[in-house]
């Protein structure tokens, strides 16, 4: 199947360590295992040799977190580092200040789609592109919050009658809904 040493806890199966990985996983075996870039390599040439062109977008294809965005390592620390923020920082300086998106695309490390801001622009932006349901859910008024606290409805019905998110509806009842 690939070049490298057959597993020897796989032996039966023929399979090197990370396709024998796949195999107990149930996925795909035929799908090329993700490159990297070799040791010492320094972040900004890391990302830059990790990307490739989707659309209008220089897409990160390394390691991303939870949100989309891309992480490397920095050679001699065992400490991440969110792949936009090194672009923006090799081309402009480092800056306490947020690293943006104009293309609301979590891994893109396209340096013309990144731009420095506030938090209270991060959230403008996502409000105004629809990209922020919590700050956009409906208000309630103080009869409907009483109701919520008052039902034994489970949290998810409450949700979809009142038209908000479940995580709206425990907030309200454990208290911690401010308006």
């Amino acid at each position: 199947m690939c070049a490298n040493p057959v597993n020897p806890r796989a032996k039966s199966s023929g399979l090197c360590a990370p396709h024998y990985r796949r195999l107990l996983k149930g996925a795909d075996l035929t799908t090329p295992f993700q490159q990297h870039a070799p040791a010492g390599t320094p972040p900004y040439d890391k990302v830059m040799s990790l990307s490739v062109w989707e659309g209008e977008c220089l897409v990160f294809t390394g390691t991303h977190d939870a949100n989309g965005y891309g992480k490397v390592s920095i050679p001699g620390s065992s400490k991440l580092m969110l792949a936009h923020r090194v672009v923006m920082e090799h081309h402009h300086g480092p800056s306490k200040m947020l690293v943006l998106h104009s293309c609301d695309n979590p891994p893109c490390v396209r340096v013309e789609h990144l731009h420095y801001g506030t938090q209270q622009e991060n959230i403008m932006e996502a409000v105004e592109r629809n990209r922020m349901a919590a700050y956009l859910a409906p208000r309630i008024t103080d009869e409907q919050v009483a109701a919520i606290r008052a039902s034994t409805e489970r949290q998810v019905d409450i949700a979809k009658a009142y038209g908000v998110s479940q995580s709206y509806v425990s907030q309200i009842r454990s208290g911690k809904y401010r308006r």
